[in-house]
């Protein structure tokens, strides 16, 4: 019996009738389903998947010598998806959006040192500093709510 790459999946179901419970040990081969889940429901318009974060970023000093590209890496250490590019001599400032965990930046194709949390439906603020050898060093200066308005 093929089932489209679900051979041995343990399939789990909602308590929501018979016929959910059977379609989906027939999907499964006719694995047995586990109803451990039964307390949970679906909900209309209820998203039970963590929101984004958001990181806003700056450097000391605060206006670039050279051109900058920023490269957020990703807390499965994924990267060259999100970038940000600063000309040379202006207020260096980016900004991302990611799921929550632990990211790191990449700068001029750079790896900097240090790390900072995204959360949930929160603002990170780090900062970006260089060093003489062209090295990059991140820290978080804050962590608060989104601006709204």
């Amino acid at each position: 019996m093929t089932t489209d790459g679900l051979e041995g999946a343990h399939v789990r179901c909602l308590r929501s009738g018979p016929l959910v419970v059977a379609a989906a040990a027939a999907l499964a081969g006719g694995a047995a389903c586990d109803t451990s889940l039964g307390a949970r429901t679906f909900e209309p318009g209820v998203e039970h998947l963590p929101g984004p974060g958001y990181v806003d970023i700056t450097t000391d000093p605060p206006r670039t010598d050279r051109d900058l590209v920023f490269r957020l890496v990703g807390p499965d250490g994924q990267t060259g998806f999100q970038s940000d590019t600063v000309p040379r001599g202006q207020a260096a400032n980016a900004h991302f959006i990611d799921l929550p965990g632990r990211h790191g930046l990449i700068v001029n194709g750079s790896p900097c040192a240090g790390s900072f949390m995204l959360e949930t439906d929160r603002v990170t603020h780090v900062v970006v500093r260089f060093g003489r050898s062209g090295g990059c060093v991140v820290s978080t200066t804050r962590i608060g709510p989104v601006p709204t308005g």
